[in-house]
């Protein structure tokens, strides 16, 4: 009885370090640049309205500039657990007459947990990966349509699909480039005061909805 269970335990301590030594595993980190085009369905449709109203033709604010940031673990040179921060810069400003213009800024900060899978590599060229991620949005989103600025803010979740390509011939540097659809859309926005923003004209509770493509050039340190 206790010779065998001393076995046992001497045993399990030699093989479980052993154990988790085997597994190779590997680590990268990166950022980059890169640009988001939004849906940004129900915000677009009031600014063209409210464009029209003043005889002005539509200019589409659903494209702007984004920054990230991420870092992985790989196991096996094959599978990576992926953690990352997005930053998306978003503002436009509309014209209402010769000398003055309403202002809207809707920046969103995204923490992500996915999965990174390795396709497939050309020894010294490049490498190709493809992912998905789950997102959690800050947004807040800020207007002076009302005749003074207002910020208001709101939480909410999405997810992300992607594809990307990395140089593998300067290691440990990569540098690469990432393309990929987000799906995420955000309402519920409140002010400090808990109320709620309104489309101008409108009666209808703000949305913002920056599901689309998106693409980022990228550069960093890959060790697997």
């Amino acid at each position: 009885g206790m010779k065998r269970l001393i076995v046992a335990v001497i045993v399990a301590a030699i093989l479980v370090p052993s154990a988790a030594t085997a597994i190779p595993l590997g680590f990268e980190v990166k950022g980059g640049i890169g640009i988001g085009y939004y849906s940004m369905t129900e915000f677009n449709d009031n600014i063209q309205a409210v464009r029209e109203s003043y005889g002005l033709e539509f200019d589409d604010p659903s494209s702007e500039f984004n920054v990230m940031l991420d870092g992985r673990i790989w196991m096996f040179g094959r599978f990576a657990a992926t953690v990352g921060y997005e930053h998306l810069w978003a503002e436009y400003n509309m014209p209402v007459s010769s000398s003055s213009y309403v202002s809207y800024k809707y920046p969103a900060d995204i923490l992500s947990l996915g999965g990174t899978y390795h396709i497939y590599r050309v020894p010294t060229v490049i490498d190709i990966n493809a992912g998905l991620k789950g997102d959690f949005a800050k947004v807040t989103y800020g207007t002076d349509q009302e005749g003074r600025y207002t910020e208001y803010k709101s939480n909410d979740y999405g997810w992300d699909i992607y594809a990307e390509i990395n140089t593998n011939f300067l290691n440990p540097v990569q540098v690469g480039f990432t393309l990929g659809y987000r799906n995420l859309k955000v309402d519920g926005f409140v002010d400090k005061y808990g109320d709620e923003p309104h489309f101008m004209g409108t009666d209808e509770p703000v949305v913002l909805d920056y599901s689309g493509m998106y693409f980022y050039f990228t550069a960093g340190v890959a060790i697997w």
